[in-house]
């Protein structure tokens, strides 16, 4: 749904004053903050998509539909050793969490990737082809493109590289090119909102150095994203 930025400020400022009596608008210092200074408004706008990114990276799937998907022939395919037919794939600009990855010759999708720095990675390049899986087992990795520096899916387990591929993530949150504009607006699951505005508050707690109302925000916020 589209939520206004004016909307999601007046939410996080109410929740915050909601609980001003369990952990005071107080800085590490002691210093008493008022939550209705324009300054306090800035800060919020600041950290409203850090705060949408921090749920939607672990909230369950099910509140996060619809998965962004990308798919078919025209996604592009570098073939990094085209012998043991190992490619990679790039990562969108708006990546954040990954949903699924399936190459066309796969018997299923894959939904859990191997971290870079273990040594099943490693692995994933031996000569042996049976080592490095297969389309009823296949493994996948995140890892860094040397030659762009960008991020990207390599795979390990085709039998052809006429393979294409398919991938449904969810979209990161940034912020807006133009912070300044009176209608801004935000795309955010109904599923999480409360989450989030719960979770932004925390940031704003964090960014005052009020540690008793920062904790307090990201508790009620893992309790709305595990409801």
């Amino acid at each position: 749904m589209q939520v206004s930025e004016a909307t999601i400020i007046r939410d996080v400022r109410v929740a915050m004053d909601e609980n001003t009596s369990v952990a005071p608008f107080t800085d590490s210092d002691g210093n008493t903050f008022d939550p209705d200074t324009l300054e306090m408004e800035e800060i919020i706008k600041s950290k409203i998509a850090d705060g949408v990114n921090a749920v939607r990276s672990v909230a369950p799937l099910s509140k996060l539909e619809p998965a962004r998907m990308a798919s078919g022939e025209s996604w592009p395919i570098k073939w990094i050793d085209e012998e043991k037919m190992i490619g990679e794939v790039p990562l969108p600009d708006d990546y954040l969490r990954m949903v699924l990855f399936k190459m066309s010759d796969w018997t299923h999708a894959v939904t859990t990737t191997i971290a870079v720095d273990s040594a099943l990675y490693h692995q994933m390049f031996s000569r042996w082809k049976g080592v490095r899986g297969n389309p009823s087992r296949p493994n996948i990795a995140i890892a860094t493109d040397t030659s762009t520096g960008k991020n990207v899916i390599q795979f390990f387990s085709c039998d052809s590289t006429e393979a294409t591929a398919e991938l449904a993530y969810i979209k990161r949150c940034d912020k807006p090119n133009e912070p300044d504009e009176p209608n801004t607006t935000y795309e955010i699951e109904q599923g999480i909102y409360r989450a989030v505005v719960l979770k932004t508050a925390a940031l704003v707690a964090a960014t005052y150095g009020n540690a008793d109302m920062m904790n307090l925000m990201n508790t009620l916020a893992q309790k709305e994203i595990n409801a």
